[in-house]
């Protein structure tokens, strides 16, 4: 391979991450506008978006090629130059409203730090070949599998009900919680559903999310042992977190198809699509552990920063509720990407509508851009575990 193709090679990934963040950007700005003015959300984007995105990222991108290909941050200021060139040629072709260009641009902004200036940052001229270690973690794939086995059994193999407890309790978290907004409160129903049956979706879909944050804080000080004795890729440790909250999940979504039926509501063939809220909520979660799970080790009060923020987000993400809503509310609810998984999985296994899909947009970038800045963090510290603990 020539320089100058490595050097075309090296464009790919900032013109696919641009456009992508692009994308989600406007997807969310459309959403924003339209809540505050109280239209319907739009399934699709207006046309001219699929070219525009692309050709703002490359044009920002190639310029900064030219002139300051050898400058560490280039990447971040050609995208800085692809949000600046976006909006002028949205607004122009488009009439945008300032306030959804407003919120565009914003948003922009937030994933491009941590899709560029945070990982250049970290890395400082250093780089990580990501094909290498994926290479590494299909080759422990059986470890990985075996590891998931032992924890779920080791987890459950003392207890009188074993991993019924995971499918127990959801149910009561739900029925306390319900019963102090239904008769406390006096709030019986949510759009024609029992209250208890509307959190119970809600906490089965959201403890997926705060379990895996919540174990992964902590697990690598907890695989201290480990982590000193042998050598394997680190992330192994939140990878098998994650699978046994996986399969804690599937139990507790057992859990709420029964209660369903119980009230008439059964399973359909759009419950294949909860595979995309739940992967992307995963993705979400391990990005946010690779933070946190490192972050863990320097400051050690960070554990309990964690619960309360996920008991913040609890009550957020749980107990709100797109079809009740006001357009002021509403908002929050575009801006926290939780709740738009959340709503996407009660629209299919609570309310058996046709989901959103284009409320899917913003959370599963956002997921894919903390992944990517997650795992450059992750790694960059890895060789200092030790150290840390």
């Amino acid at each position: 391979m020539t320089a100058k193709t490595t050097d075309t090679a090296k464009l790919y990934f900032p013109l696919i991450s641009s456009s992508l963040i692009l994308l989600a950007s406007m997807t969310s700005a459309i959403l924003f506008t339209e809540t505050i003015w109280q239209q319907e959300w739009s399934e699709t984007l207006p046309a001219h978006y699929w070219y525009l995105l692309p050709l703002a990222a490359s044009a920002g991108m190639f310029l900064f090629w030219i002139f300051t290909k050898k400058l560490m941050f280039w990447r971040f200021y050609g995208f800085t130059i692809a949000i600046f060139i976006a909006i002028v040629i949205d607004r122009v072709y488009h009439h945008t409203p300032y306030t959804q260009l407003l919120w565009f641009s914003g948003i922009s902004f937030i994933l491009g730090i941590f899709t560029y200036l945070i990982p250049a940052l970290v890395l400082k001229r250093r780089t990580i070949s990501f094909a290498n270690r994926m290479k590494r973690l299909r080759e422990n794939t059986i470890l990985i599998k075996l590891w998931i086995s032992y924890s779920i059994q080791s987890r459950y193999s003392q207890k009188v009900l074993g991993i019924g407890w995971v499918m127990l309790n959801p149910l009561l978290e739900a029925i306390v919680i319900g019963f102090a907004f239904t008769i406390l409160l006096g709030s019986g129903e949510i759009s024609g559903k029992p209250f208890s049956i509307f959190l119970l979706s809600g906490i089965v879909m959201f403890d997926l999310f705060s379990r895996i944050v919540n174990q992964n804080t902590i697990s690598l000080i907890a695989a201290t042992g480990v982590i000193k004795q042998i050598y394997f890729p680190r992330e192994i440790i939140l990878l098998v977190l994650a699978g046994v909250e996986l399969v804690n999940f599937a139990f507790a979504f057992l859990a709420l198809v029964m209660v369903n039926a119980f009230f008439g509501t059964f399973p359909h063939f759009d419950y294949l699509l909860l595979i995309l809220p739940a992967t992307v909520m995963i993705a979400t979660a391990l990005a946010l552990s690779l933070f946190v799970s490192v972050g863990n080790m320097i400051f050690r009060d960070l554990q309990q920063l964690v619960i309360i923020g996920l008991r913040l987000l609890f009550y957020v993400t749980v107990l709100f509720s797109a079809r009740m809503a006001t357009p002021e509310t509403a908002i929050y609810g575009l801006i926290n990407p939780l709740t738009a998984l959340v709503e996407f999985f009660r629209s299919i296994a609570l309310y058996e509508r046709p989901p959103e899909f284009i409320t899917l947009v913003w959370p599963a970038i956002l997921a894919a851009v903390l992944l990517y800045s997650g795992y450059v963090f992750f790694t960059h510290h890895e060789g200092r575990f030790v150290d840390y603990l």
